[in-house]
């Protein structure tokens, strides 16, 4: 069984602009008849090497550490995305 090795000192990131639902935004960005707004994505790669769909498995006995994200296992890397809320994009 090969293990995953997290490549720490490779991690990167990455950024696109795509149309986000209103259901995603605070009452503060209530704009009457608009669906969406564009909005930055910010993305974030880990590589990984080794066998990754361990990763994809949890322990038998798991407990909660609070916060968490949705994550996902990518044949090389471990990515997540997260909505930048602060910027300025078009409305």
């Amino acid at each position: 069984m090969e293990i995953p090795i997290i490549n720490y000192e490779d991690v990167y990131a990455d950024s696109y602009e795509d149309d986000i639902p209103m259901e995603y935004f605070s009452a503060r960005y209530d704009r009457f008849g608009v669906d969406k707004i564009k909005k930055e994505i910010i993305q974030f790669f880990i590589p990984v090497s080794g066998n990754v769909d361990l990763l994809n498995y949890s322990p038998a006995s798991t407990f909660y550490l609070g916060g968490g994200g949705d994550f996902k296992v990518n044949s090389d890397s471990i990515s997540t995305e997260f909505i930048n809320f602060d910027n300025d994009g078009p409305a």
